[in-house]
């Protein structure tokens, strides 16, 4: 069980007092199944090239390069906008490789895991990159979040980039998902439960309603004006659009906040306190049922 006591000042929701959720593994309202992204020892991956690196592996070995050399991204440089790479030391390894510089960073060269320690520790170490990825579009959430901003910066991804372990990853989200966790009432429920971060029991235990055509599309409009919004700001990170966030983009994440909260059934200029309260009742009256 997941439990926090809950203080509230004149803004935010910083604690709540009784607030107790049970942690799941699907979700509890009518949302997708979500999980976290890889974590790189799992898989065998350096996962901090950059892109001059992953080209000079590349360079070495163009026709098996794709078994060992892909795009990954994590919370940080997703947050920044950055590419970065990572490559994989393992059966499928090409020889040239494992003798490059960028591999003398693997500290497991010359000191290969035994069979029982690969599989406790490396599970998805033979797993192909195409298994490890997603065939659909994906959404991700950053695992943590600064608690003075807002909103969540919540972002699809390419299905051919694999996401890591500090992002968790919607696959086959909709504009309607993307609103959701774009909304107030998710980020404060987020806030509430986790704390210090979107934890899967956050997003396992938001109670959201099955929606109708018309609900769903009223949350579809409002999420593209943010999408929208979003790009008139292009040149800008997801970092520094949501800590000093633009007018034209805080206008519509408001737009957003009223449908999401209209839906759920919160009173028009309700409190982050309030909020908070009117979604632990509803998690309470869906456990219930």
């Amino acid at each position: 069980m997941c439990g926090t006591g809950l203080t509230v000042d004149s803004n935010k929701v910083t604690s709540v007092t009784g607030f107790v959720v049970v942690q799941r593994r699907t979700p509890l309202g009518a949302l997708p199944q979500a999980r976290w992204g890889i974590a790189p020892q799992r898989a065998g991956l350096l996962a901090d090239l950059s892109p001059n690196e992953a080209e000079s592996l590349i360079a070495l070995d163009p026709i098996n390069a794709p078994t060992s050399v892909t795009r990954v991204v994590s919370a940080n440089s997703l947050l920044r906008g950055e590419v970065i790479w990572a490559a994989r030391l393992n059966s499928q390894t090409p020889t040239s490789f494992i003798s490059s510089e960028v591999y003398q960073r693997f500290e497991v060269i010359g000191r290969p895991l035994g069979k029982s320690d690969k599989e406790a520790k490396q599970p998805f170490l033979e797993v192909p990159f195409a298994d490890l990825r997603s065939p659909r579009q994906m959404f991700v959430v950053p695992k943590s979040f600064p608690h003075s901003r807002d909103y969540l910066s919540v972002t699809s991804i390419d299905p051919e980039v694999i996401p890591l372990n500090s992002l968790l990853v919607i696959s086959g989200g909709s504009v309607t998902t993307f609103g959701i966790l774009s909304s107030r009432p998710f980020f404060l429920w987020a806030h509430v439960v986790s704390q210090n971060g979107v934890t899967a029991t956050a997003y396992n235990t938001f109670p959201f309603p099955p929606l109708t055509k018309k609900q769903n599309h009223e949350i579809d409009t409002a999420a593209d004006t943010v999408l929208r919004a979003r790009m008139h700001f292009l040149g800008e990170s997801l970092n520094d659009l949501y800590s000093a966030m633009p007018r034209q983009l805080l206008q519509a994440h408001k737009n957003l906040d009223t449908v999401v909260e209209g839906i759920l059934g919160i009173p028009a200029n309700s409190s982050d306190s309030e909020v908070a309260k009117s979604l632990y009742r509803d998690y309470k009256a869906l456990l219930a049922a």
